[in-house]
């Protein structure tokens, strides 16, 4: 997090991961006291991957 000039905190939520895969939860919780100045953002693209095939079957 980084502080500005004019009392507004700057906060970049990010993703380690190579993507967001088919079937994963992504959950941010962010709370923030009466009167809090908070600009919200995220990496610049995330990746939302989709399996097109059926997965192997277990024998």
């Amino acid at each position: 997090m980084r502080g500005s000039p004019g009392g507004m905190i700057e906060l970049m939520v990010m993703n380690a991961s190579a993507g967001i895969l088919e079937g994963d939860d992504y959950r941010v919780g962010i709370h923030a006291g009466s009167g809090s100045r908070v600009l919200i953002t995220d990496q610049s693209y995330t990746k939302i991957l989709i399996r097109e095939t059926a997965p192997p079957e277990r024998r």
